[in-house]
């Protein structure tokens, strides 16, 4: 397998997920968000602080379109698909794979992350957060070709869960 590109909300595991499916199929882990901290020479949250959050969007897309070509697995950022052409460029490739969640499973997550700065989650009420998934949730469901409920299941059911139906898709 040459691609496949994880997406969701924030707290949904991509980037765990993307760990041990990069380690399961032998191909890097391309973590978008670290990507951006790289080119930006800067932590996301000095990002939004700094440049703002269009910036980020702009430099996420460019990132995004440079990735899409390379072999690996991509973990998005949750927002990802907030530009139209993040959207279009997936729906145009394959393997894209939905970590979907309860608002309220993902909310807690967020809240128990200490290790993730999140700029929109730190700035915003559970209320805030959960009409930012409910206006998201369309375009994920559009783009995917695989949607896996996380709701009850370790990291390692969700990787067999994906690798089983990458398997039924050949």
């Amino acid at each position: 397998m040459k691609q496949l590109t994880l997406i969701g909300f924030m707290g949904s595991g991509k980037s765990t997920t993307g760990q041990m499916l990069s380690k399961e199929l032998g191909i890097p882990l391309l973590e978008l968000d670290q990507m951006i901290e790289k080119e930006a020479k800067m932590s996301i949250p000095d990002i939004f602080e700094i440049k703002g959050e269009a910036y980020f969007r702009e430099l996420e897309t460019i990132i995004l379109t440079k990735t899409l070509n390379s072999r690996g697995v991509i973990a998005t950022g949750g927002g990802i698909l907030t530009n139209r052409k993040n959207v279009e460029q997936l729906k145009s490739t394959r393997n894209v794979i939905y970590l979907k969640g309860k608002v309220s499973t993902l909310i807690e997550r967020i809240k128990n992350d200490s290790v993730n700065k999140r700029p929109l989650a730190d700035t915003s009420t559970e209320l805030e957060i959960t009409k930012r998934l409910e206006n998201r949730v369309n375009r994920y469901e559009e783009v995917a070709d695989i949607i896996i409920e996380i709701e009850n299941k370790s990291i390692s059911e969700i990787t067999s869960e994906i690798m089983n139906q990458l398997e039924e898709m050949k």
